[in-house]
């Protein structure tokens, strides 16, 4: 049965918001997500990271089962004048055991929405050319750019693995 939740675009961080984002990012990289650390961070390595993910440029949506943080993802604008049309989605990680419940899905359709608020109307992202990911994305309706081999270390298995790209128009 799915959580019900409560999408929210995050403002400000309050420490046991941060608390659950540590926990989510340790969960998943302890799962194998390959989201830039090959084994989880340490606490306070990992908490300077979501305290500096609140930015002009950058958004940052939460999916809440009561007050606790399940799922998040962020949107970056592009912030080159040529490329005020662009945004780059990531981090887009769903604690293990609420995954298959629909929450990517619907983070990703927040960022889509916070993009199209923003007149953004091309979307990007990689991620791991052998991970699950990849088919929820094309599920989403992204298109596969390509792939480049031996991009980064996996948490999974700490061998280098390629990154496949995506992007998405919003504009069609």
């Amino acid at each position: 049965m799915s959580p019900t939740t409560d999408i929210r675009t995050m403002t400000i961080l309050t420490e046991p918001e941060v608390s659950d984002l540590v926990a989510i990012l340790d969960d998943v990289i302890s799962a194998g997500a390959s989201v830039g650390w090959i084994s989880p961070p340490p606490e306070s390595e990992a908490r300077a990271y979501w305290n500096q993910v609140i930015q002009p440029n950058l958004r940052l949506v939460c999916a809440f089962a009561g007050e606790r943080i399940i799922a998040t993802g962020q949107i970056e604008f592009a912030s080159k004048e040529n490329g005020s049309h662009r945004a780059e989605i990531a981090k887009v990680l769903v604690r293990s055991d609420y995954q298959g419940e629909g929450l990517g899905r619907k983070i990703m359709i927040a960022l889509e929405e916070i993009a199209v608020a923003h007149g953004r109307t091309l979307l990007h992202l990689d991620t791991d050319t052998d991970a699950r990911s990849n088919e929820f994305y094309r599920r989403l309706g992204w298109t596969e750019a390509g792939t480049i081999p031996n991009w980064a270390k996996s948490a999974a298995d700490g061998q280098l693995h390629g990154t496949t790209f995506y992007y998405k128009d919003l504009s069609t």
